[in-house]
């Protein structure tokens, strides 16, 4: 996936396609002003309490700068902060799912570790024997 979304909102009556990826994670890196990526994913960890049907305000938050985020790295000038998302995400909580399904497929997938391949070599040349 190259970032691009199929997904957009709609906030002030403007329709905004999203961009997932490391774009949107350097965005957010830079709203949040860290410099280190595993912090920025530990953050992005409280929305796994949706999965649990549980909508904090931390949750919320952190959604809405995602998405707010996500905005900004599809190239979109914007005129409204992540308070504006929110109140955009929470009249239209169905999207939200779809949101955070499409960014986890937007993040390096981790594939089976693989066994070590065993060396290929050219088969051996008989000697002949000398007389």
């Amino acid at each position: 996936m190259n970032g691009t979304s199929t997904i957009s909102i709609e906030i002030n009556g403007v329709d905004y396609p999203l961009r997932f990826g490391y774009a949107s994670l350097r965005a957010l890196s830079s709203l949040w002003k860290m410099d280190n990526l595993q912090d920025v994913f530990a953050k992005l960890g409280v929305i796994g309490e949706l999965g649990n049907g549980s909508l904090s305000a931390a949750t919320m938050d952190t959604l809405s700068d995602l998405v707010f985020a996500s905005i900004v790295a599809a190239g979109n000038k914007v005129a409204f902060d992540s308070n504006d998302v929110a109140d955009a995400l929470f009249v239209n909580m169905e999207l939200v799912g779809s949101i955070v399904q499409e960014f986890a497929a937007s993040m390096p997938q981790e594939t089976a570790k693989k066994k070590n391949p065993q060396p290929v070599t050219a088969p051996r040349k008989k000697r002949n024997k000398k007389p």
